[in-house]
């Protein structure tokens, strides 16, 4: 058998919140969903910012499903480790291409870039960041960390241009005690520069602890 591949165009949606007419924009947050989730619902984490002092935009990741058998609710995943390498290649293209949607408008030029990650999408957003040209101010991983997999030498260039902020709970399902020193030894084995930020809670996103962190 032979498997052949085809590169073809994919439409997207974009939750976008925030006045794009104000002109006291002060951070243009972009932030990836997690595991199973929509643009829509996932930006409702944002909603306790200030419309004229924030803008948040949440890219829906490109592969939908349903989350139970074979109809329902439906959430959207980054990728999975089947043609890793294309589904990274096809999640860079998708969000630089965003970048490049906004870039030239006035709350965009003169704003404070974060890129928000969580649980999945900071997976996501390190392997973006790592293969573009796009450096934020700021990135936050919530509830989630730099995967192994990663080029860290990039991810060490990374880390001198942008400050990266790592969140982790400590009732996260997800991420033990052990692990959170597994991810502590590991970067500074690498020399990555991060700070990191344990909040008392579960594998969610706490307001008063984002609004600290921005």
């Amino acid at each position: 058998m032979i498997l052949h591949k085809i590169k073809t165009e994919k439409t997207s949606k974009i939750a976008v919140k925030g006045n794009l007419d104000s002109d006291n924009i002060k951070s243009v947050i972009i932030a990836l969903h997690g595991y199973g989730q929509l643009a829509e619902y996932f930006i409702r984490n944002f909603n306790f910012l200030d419309e004229n002092n924030f803008i948040v935009i949440v890219p829906e990741a490109l592969n939908r499903f349903y989350l139970n058998g074979f109809s329902g609710n439906v959430g959207a995943s980054w990728m999975t480790k089947v043609e890793r390498e294309d589904e990274i290649e096809n999640q860079t293209t998708y969000l630089n291409n965003i970048v490049q949607l906004y870039k030239n408008e006035t709350w965009f030029k003169s704003s404070q870039k974060i890129i928000f990650g969580f649980s999945q999408g900071t997976a996501a957003a390190v392997r973006w960041l790592i293969n573009s040209d796009f450096s934020p101010n700021k990135i936050i991983l919530w509830g989630g960390a730099i995967p192994k997999d990663a080029d860290y030498d990039k991810v060490k260039a990374l880390s001198e241009k942008s400050d990266i902020n790592i969140c982790i709970g400590t009732k996260d399902e997800f991420i033990s005690e052990d692990k959170v020193n597994e991810i502590k030894t590991l970067l500074s084995q690498k020399k990555i520069k991060y700070n990191l930020i344990v909040y008392e809670g579960e594998h969610k996103i706490y307001k008063n602890v984002l609004d600290q962190i921005l």
